[in-house]
């Protein structure tokens, strides 16, 4: 499951790829200074600051509406651990920690060490992900 949940990742951030890249023509924003910046100037970056919010927009669809696209195509659903349905604040934990710790390298290494159905964005707004149910 594991290798199905990094093939998800890699579909979902070639998408926010070249959505960043077209929002980024559109405003007239260089892709490039992305990646001549390093360090914490990037955090003054405006195309870093725009391809961390389109991220993490994008991710709220994990929550939202079962999986995002890459989870969908792979046949992953996320599911909320607790019995009510999950809401805004769910998703939002649940995208502002996935961006923010994939961003940092922790997220990727406690997936690769931990549980194939629940990483650390799961774990702390209580989701896990699942193979979808195929109903016959």
């Amino acid at each position: 499951m594991k290798a199905q949940r990094v093939l998800a990742y890699l579909i979902d951030a070639i998408f926010i790829g070249i959505l960043s890249s077209v929002i980024c023509m559109i405003t007239g924003l260089e892709i490039q200074t992305l990646w001549t910046s390093g360090g914490l100037s990037v955090l003054y970056n405006p195309v870093a600051i725009l391809s961390l919010g389109v991220s993490a927009l994008y991710f709220l669809t994990d929550v939202m509406s079962g999986g995002s696209p890459g989870k969908k195509v792979m046949g992953l659903v996320v599911t909320q651990n607790a019995p009510e349905k999950a809401g805004f604040s769910t998703a939002i934990t649940r995208a502002l920690v996935k961006v923010f710790s994939i961003h940092l390298i922790v997220g990727i290494i406690l997936f690769l060490i931990g549980d194939a159905n629940s990483s650390l964005h799961d774990k702390l707004s209580g989701t896990s992900v699942q193979k979808k149910a195929v109903i016959a």
